[in-house]
């Protein structure tokens, strides 16, 4: 059962840890990810029809991605070798620098000069992330940075984050997620945290509404979260 829905104004005074999914909420990296999903199929001979093309460009999990595809094309994704393309083709991306999404410079300099901890919640692999962020120039705003691979939990399950509040010696009701992933704010609202910010994207628009449901509050850009 989720905790009961606040208005933000409510949640901002009281945030002491900010948690700050990197992909698709700070950096403009989501449809990269996505392609690798179609370069994947297109590998296995699947041609997506318009219909199909985009589901596959917003599953917003593996997970999610393996269950549509045996679904319906009857094929089992081969998880190494699927996982092996994303890594060479992200790492890629990275090394070029993706862009940082508007806003989240000013938003992150906002909470720090607020004295609010920052720290970077993760799906992607710590050596990725690394590269990710020193590209970017974002990691002098982090006080810790907190990968699935590292902690050992996924985001799609509450235990993550109480992991990642027990890292940051705080309680659940102290932390705020920020996150473009329907799973995560799933997850963070499961766990009890004292708010979830949910970021649109280009690859979450057929999850707007499940979205609004379950968030807090759904931005555009971080920055009109500043007070004027």
């Amino acid at each position: 059962m989720f905790n009961q829905r606040m208005e933000f104004s409510e949640i901002a005074p009281r945030m002491k840890v900010a948690m700050f999914d990197m992909d698709g909420t700070l950096l403009d990296s989501m449809q990269a990810w996505r392609l690798c999903n179609v370069e994947y199929l297109e590998k296995q001979g699947v041609t997506l029809t318009s219909a199909q093309l985009p589901y596959v460009m917003q599953a917003s999990s593996g997970t999610i991605l393996f269950d549509y595809v045996k679904e319906t094309f009857g094929i089992e994704i081969d998880r190494p070798v699927f996982r092996e393309l994303q890594k060479k083709r992200m790492y890629d991306a990275y090394s070029k620098g993706a862009a940082v999404k508007p806003g989240v410079v000013d938003y992150l300099a906002y909470l720090r000069a607020r004295g609010v901890k920052t720290v970077l919640t993760t799906a992607t692999w710590a050596t990725h992330t690394t590269l990710a962020l020193a590209r970017s120039g974002l990691n002098p705003f982090f006080d810790g940075i907190y990968c699935c691979d590292t902690v050992g939990q996924s985001k799609s399950s509450p235990d993550y984050f109480r992991a990642v509040a027990g890292f940051c010696d705080a309680t659940l009701s102290d932390c705020v997620l920020f996150d473009d992933a329907l799973y995560a704010i799933k997850s963070a609202r499961a766990a009890g945290l004292l708010g979830v910010v949910a970021l649109t994207d280009a690859t979450n628009t057929l999850f707007r509404d499940e979205m609004r449901e379950c968030a807090d509050i759904v931005v555009d850009s971080l920055a009109s979260l500043i007070p004027r």
